[in-house]
């Protein structure tokens, strides 16, 4: 550190300070640390420890007759629990329109509305005390108890304190004489919980009740402070035997000269913090006097530097030869880490800095169980709760969690601290099985690493100055970037490698990069390329005049073999000259053409393939694919006539039209479109059917002639009436016999049909056979002759009968008259 000091300011590491900073050196240490004590403390108006304005999304305020000292003692005292109270809601009947307030709605019903609480009487301390009564619906108490508990729970999660308190009084006071706006300090904050309980019967909303959470009661060191620096008043401290409203009594007594000063007595449920003041407490050096002397703080409120050996930067150890890195650890930690555990046990001071997932809770843990081994305590502060709680579980994991006690969290109430010194106290700890076996175990696989380790760091094996891990690292890389080429690469020996210098290496690579351009150039030097199989001999002087022959022959043909593949370009459209492979494929194909007949018309070939009209070829081509395809379906037309029909029955090609048309009068469309083949099987599927058919027939006895269409769409048409009966879903042998009854059903019809008509022939009795003629015979009165009114029954029937058998029976009436 260095200090440069001038007439009004100081220069520490290059930071201008002037005299009056804290940290300059220029004041003493304990004025410094009282000027950071006053930063905490915030005394001005927008500190909610001295001026609470009851928001009301953020608080909840209580009414109500009972006393004071009574909602207290029940709290802290008795440790019960006291349940919220929500105003009943309204019967939708007393009201139009929007629903009134709750303030309003318990006024009408008895309910007091006053936040003021009355002075605690004798009386009322025997007075039990039910619930704390609220002025919300219950719908409302729900939503904000819920709301506040859960505000609550996140800061115990973020700062590992609790906020929620419930505050007992007010102080209501001005900053001065002449100031109209009264502020409201809070007094005393008894620190509680929001319990969710079931859900009530009546408002089927959640209960909820406030309970002691077991930490100290606070007052407000903000207020006392404001006082004494302001106003010169000394308001007393609670005392634990006195109750709120004999320290409200005492304050009253201290500010009884302040006009329009007064203490509220008023209870509010609110979210508090006074974490600033345990540090503001901590800070006091009139009761912790050795902060003063304390060398690390001298150091920092002087401006001088500490006694250290300067530099800003902890140096990485080598751990393997420093005896005390033999410290024991309970987490992985590297080269970095280890040494900063050094350090600390060293007792140097030092900032561990990193981003996150650097292992700076890990190095923490290794720090504490190494200060644990020593037998030295450590005390771990955090700010956040979370950093707290992933050492706390480390340290856990580790078994060493009896080691630890939390002391300054939301959990720390009285009884839990007691209880975790008795069960610290009460633990016993086995010695570890096979310990030393596995210490030592430990030490020599930890000797061969650091073997193994020296060994990759050592320069040996190359003349480039590089280590065994940088040499295999970067061949890694070459390998990589080579790909599959390192195999082959990788069967090259090079057996004095380790003496090449820098230079060598590079004059390799310069004449490899040289061999590699030629080898561009060259590119593949086998069967496709021009020199391929010359080999230079010695050349007499008469050589000359026959390798130039061979050399112009070659050229000459060379170039009439370039003529005539021009030739051949410009007749068949290529873009560009062919190879000598495909030259000769062409060739032979043209060679298998058969010769075109004498019948054929080449203008139109050439007005198909008209390059002016088409230069593109798109209409030829197009016009060619569907001659193409009609020319093949004319062809497999023909393969199936010749296949399918009898050489003998070829139709002349004047009756096919008049054949057509018979078809297509008399045969379904769907068969006239199919192909023959299909046509032919239909046919003999129709043949078999009709022969079924006239089987069939012939065993019933049914009078069908020959097989026409007009029978058969006739029988079609009288089966399809049968479908409504179902008769497929029956077994035949059913269906036999339920026939064999219709036709007696039947013949007895035919009988009876005979017998009536006979008998209408023998009265004279009108009757066609058709069932109008049998009603009408069935009708009494359609009948001459018959009694009307006379009803027919089976005993008119049976003297009828018996009287039918007398001679004269048959007789008319007007006969028998006569006779007589």
């Amino acid at each position: 550190m260095q200090i440069e000091r001038g007439k009004s300011e100081t220069q520490v590491n290059g930071i201008d300070l002037t005299d009056d900073d804290p940290f300059s050196g220029g004041i003493p240490i304990e004025d410094a640390i009282e000027r950071l004590r006053t930063r905490l403390l915030d005394l001005t108006s927008r500190n909610r420890l001295l001026n609470y304005r009851h928001p009301k999304s953020r608080c909840i305020q209580i009414c109500g007759t009972p006393g004071m000292n009574l909602v207290f003692e029940r709290l802290l005292v008795d440790g019960k629990n006291v349940p919220l109270k929500s105003v009943p809601e309204p019967d939708p009947a007393s009201y139009v329109g929007k629903r009134p307030e709750a303030r309003l709605h318990a006024a009408r019903i008895g309910i007091s509305t006053s936040f003021e609480f009355a002075v605690d009487g004798t009386g009322l301390q025997h007075h039990r005390l039910h619930s704390l009564q609220t002025l919300l619906y219950p719908a409302d108490l729900e939503r904000q108890a819920r709301k506040t508990a859960s505000e609550a729970k996140t800061a115990i999660e973020e700062t590992g304190t609790n906020m929620l308190f419930l505050v007992f009084g007010f102080l209501e006071f001005y900053d001065s004489e002449d100031s109209d706006r009264a502020l409201i300090a809070p007094l005393l904050a008894l620190p509680v919980a929001l319990i969710r309980g079931g859900i009530d019967s009546v408002t089927r909303t959640y209960e909820y009740s406030v309970v002691h959470n077991g930490e100290d009661l606070a007052e407000n060191h903000t207020l006392l402070e404001k006082m004494r620096r302001d106003f010169m008043l000394n308001l007393p401290d609670f005392a634990e035997e006195d109750g709120p409203e004999a320290y409200f009594a005492r304050i009253e007594d201290v500010v009884r000269n302040k006009r329009r000063w007064k203490v509220r007595r008023q209870i509010t449920l609110a979210m508090l913090s006074f974490g600033k003041l345990a540090l503001w407490a901590d800070l006091d050096t009139n009761k912790n006097p050795d902060l003063l002397e304390h060398p690390l703080l001298q150091a920092v409120f002087s401006g001088r530097a500490a006694d250290t050996d300067g530099a800003f930067h902890a140096e990485d150890y080598e751990i393997d030869k420093r005896p005390e890195a033999s410290q024991p650890l309970i987490y992985d930690a590297d080269s970095s880490q280890h040494s900063a555990i050094i350090d600390v046990l060293a007792g140097k001071n030092l900032v561990i800095n990193g981003p996150p997932g650097t292992g700076k809770s890990q190095t923490i843990t290794n720090v504490i169980a190494s200060a644990l081994s020593l037998g030295k305590k450590v005390l771990f502060v955090s700010e956040k709760l979370a950093a707290l709680e992933v050492v706390r579980h480390r340290l856990n994991q580790a078994g060493l969690g009896n080691f630890c006690l939390e002391l300054h969290s939301h959990k720390t109430q009285k009884k839990k601290f007691i209880e975790d010194i008795a069960s610290r106290i009460e633990e016993q700890f086995p010695a570890p099985a096979q310990f030393q076996a596995k210490l030592t175990t430990l030490q020599r696989q930890k000797g061969e690493l650091a073997r193994y380790a020296e060994l990759m760091g050592s320069r040996v094996g190359n003349a480039l100055g590089l280590t065994v891990n940088e040499i295999f690292w970067s061949a890694e890389r070459r390998r990589q970037a080579l790909g599959e080429i390192s195999l082959a690469i990788k069967a090259i020996a090079f057996p004095d490698a380790s003496a090449w210098t820098l230079d060598d290496i590079e004059s390799r690579t310069t004449r490899l990069s040289a061999l590699a351009a030629l080898h561009d150039v060259i590119c593949h030097f086998d069967t496709r390329h021009p020199w391929w199989g010359f080999q230079p001999r010695p050349l007499a002087p008469s050589d000359d005049e026959a390798i130039g022959r061979i050399i112009q022959g070659a050229l000459d043909a060379a170039v009439h073999s370039d003529a005539a593949a021009l030739q051949v370009c410009n007749a068949f459209g290529a873009p560009e000259q062919t190879d000598l492979h495909a030259a000769a494929k062409t060739r032979a194909l043209l060679e298998q053409l058969p010769p075109p007949p004498g019948t054929v018309d080449f203008s139109l070939l050439r007005r198909m393939f008209d390059p002016d009209s088409d230069p593109s070829g798109q209409f030829s081509s197009r016009l060619l694919s569907e001659v193409t395809a009609v020319v093949g379906k004319a062809r497999d037309r023909f393969a199936l006539a010749t296949s399918t029909l009898i050489e003998s029955s070829r139709v002349p090609a004047d009756d096919v039209l008049h054949l057509e048309i018979e078809a297509r009068t008399y045969l379904a469309s769907e068969l006239v479109s199919d192909d023959i083949a299909n046509a032919m099987e239909r046919a003999a599927r129709l043949e078999r059917a009709v022969k079924a058919f006239r089987e069939a027939a012939g065993e019933t006895g049914a009078p069908y002639g020959p097989i026409v269409k007009s029978a058969a769409d006739d029988f079609l048409d009288r089966t399809a009436r049968l479908a409504s009966y179902r008769l497929a879903q029956l077994p035949i042998n059913l269906i036999i016999l339920r026939a064999a009854a219709v036709k007696a059903s039947g013949s007895r019809l035919s009988n009876a049909l005979s017998r009536v008509e006979a008998i209408a022939a023998r009265w004279e009795l009108p009757f066609d056979s058709s069932p109008g003629s049998v009603a009408a015979l069935v009708d009494p009165g359609a009948v001459a002759g018959l009694a009307a009114g006379v009803s027919i029954d089976e005993t008119v029937l049976a003297t009828a009968r018996r009287l039918a058998q007398f001679p004269l029976a048959a007789k008319p009436l007007e006969e028998l008259s006569a006779i007589r």
